[in-house]
């Protein structure tokens, strides 16, 4: 859940948490609230986003004048103001954990893949493990990234390994959590 232009966004969720009807599960479903009006949830204020791959959002971050999206095998992007001028499009690469895998700093968007960790800073998503690929991996059942100035933090919950990647050097390490 975020909160962005006067409104809560929430991802992933079932049907009838928000308002909707039935119980149907709706996990491709970004819902938003009324504007200026956190707790008023309508049974049509919802986006689907990639409907078709049927897998639930993972995350979501404010960033760039708009609201980024990731899921186990895509990233997405919604813009607009409000639903009237709503428009959702997905990014030409990249993917998402489960967890809280997309940290925004002053140097774009980073999110943590199962696979990769890409950057976003408005056009293509750029893929910045290729120097560890053979062995960054995530494998725990979320994740939770964190920017701190440059360096970024990825946190794997399976294997509680810390993955670091400082965004000015490049340099990657990594530590081991007890």
């Amino acid at each position: 859940m975020v909160f962005y232009r006067e409104r809560f966004f929430i991802g992933g969720t079932k049907a009838g948490a928000f308002g909707a009807n039935g119980s149907t599960s709706n996990v491709t479903r970004l819902w938003f609230s009324d504007l200026g009006s956190y707790t008023t949830w309508n049974n049509n204020d919802f986006l689907d986003i990639g409907k078709e791959d049927r897998e639930p959002i993972e995350d979501i971050a404010p960033v760039a004048g708009g609201l980024l999206i990731a899921k186990r095998s895509s990233l997405w992007f919604v813009s607009g103001t409000g639903p009237d001028n709503f428009q959702v499009d997905q990014l030409e690469a990249g993917e998402g954990y489960p967890g809280r895998c997309i940290c925004v700093g002053s140097f774009g968007a980073m999110i943590a893949g199962m696979h990769h960790l890409w950057m976003w800073t408005g056009g293509r998503p750029e893929m910045m493990s290729h120097p560890v690929e053979g062995s960054y991996s995530i494998g725990g059942s979320f994740v939770s990234a964190a920017c701190a100035g440059s360096t970024v933090l990825i946190c794997d919950s399976g294997s509680g390994v810390v993955w670091a990647h400082d965004h000015m050097t490049g340099a990657w390490w990594t530590e081991k959590l007890p």
